[in-house]
Parts: C-alpha cells; structure tokens; sequence
C-alpha cells in the first residue's frame, strides 16, 4: 500500500536494515545529519547551500592578508604579504573537506621565508611545485613525508616567491595535505632553493 501526503518534521530516520522504505519523493527543510552512506538513484536538487560543497572554492569577500604568527582560520581566503610570516594552521574545530587559500598578489621580499606550520603533520603526498622558466630555472616538485611540519616559500630576487604563487590546504580528517604552485619574480632565472617541506 502506498501512502501519499504532506508531513512537517523535526526529525526524519528511514531505516533500510529493518524496515523495507522507498521515498518517491522528500522535501526538508532546515539542518540533516546523516552518520552513515547515502545512496541516491536520479537527480539530487539542492536550494540553498551545501557545507563543503564547490562554492566554497571560490571566495565571496575580499582576501584577508596573512601576517606573522597568525593562525588561520579554516575556510578562509588570504593573499600574501611581502614580509616574513610564520603561520599557523589550525588544529582544533576541523572537519574534514575544511580548506585555507592563500594566492600571493604580491611578491615575497629577499631573502624572506613564508613558513606554514602545523602541530600535526602534513599528508603524506602533499606537493609543492615550482614553476620552471628555463633551463637555470627548472620545474621542481617536493612531495611532503611523514615527518614534515613545515611548508616554506623563500623569497629570492629573480627566484621563487612570485605573484601567482598559490597554496591550498585542504583537511582529510587526519592532517592537513597542501598543494602549493610557486610563481618565480623578476627575471625568473634563479633556481629554486629552500622552497620545500620540512
């Protein structure tokens, strides 16, 4: 027997393990938790937002500047400073999906170290890749181990720490993995050094 008909709910359990349920059709509004897979047959339509969903890849305010012994806040978007910063990735409050960006809109002075730290460790495979210009200046990739706490970007005259720079820090649940795309400045024809994971 199939039953039809309009229902206002606080709350909403279907449990397939021991009830045989098949929804044709629901509409909810306000917050859900689901603790275990959701598995959907056809189009999902959502109005609204979705906590960790694309939008939140692309920001909606203008970018915060990072600043020396800053920790930063999940989810937020920052762009560079041209002067030392240490920086502090958050360790507490985190879900996983939660992301920083930081874009460079401008150069990092010489010889001056941006270093992105965490208490934790970074993924195991998290990258930095430096962007190769000739044959001085090659591409060069540093992939992250189990040890490393740091990230850094060294700013050097003709070398890395350029406008462009990019790095993404994403959060698996565990750790926070990065990827980081570092731009040269100047001539670009200074090889890469001490722009690595440590």
């Amino acid at each position: 027997m199939e039953t039809r008909s309009d229902l206002t709910l606080s709350s909403l359990r279907i449990d397939p393990s021991s009830d045989n349920a098949s929804v044709a059709a629901l509409d909810v509004e306000g917050p859900v938790t689901m603790t275990k897979t959701l598995s959907v047959t056809g189009a999902v339509s959502v109005t609204g937002r979705i906590a960790g969903g694309t939008e939140d890849f692309f920001p909606s305010a203008a970018r915060t500047a990072i600043s020396n012994s800053l920790t930063l806040t999940k989810n937020t978007f920052y762009k560079s400073i041209p002067t030392v910063a240490t920086v502090n990735l958050p360790q507490t409050g985190l879900n996983k999906g939660d992301f920083i960006d930081v874009l460079y809109t401008t150069v990092i002075n010489n010889p001056v170290t941006h270093n992105y730290t965490t208490d934790g460790k970074y993924a195991i495979g998290s990258t930095i890749r430096v962007v190769g210009q000739d044959a001085t200046r090659i591409a060069v990739v540093d992939e992250s181990v189990d040890a490393d706490t740091q990230l850094k970007v060294v700013g050097k005259t003709n070398g890395d720490g350029g406008i462009g720079t990019h790095i993404r820090f994403f959060y698996n649940g565990e750790r926070w993995a990065a990827q980081a795309v570092v731009e040269g400045q100047g001539s670009k024809d200074v090889a890469s050094a001490d722009t690595v994971f440590a």
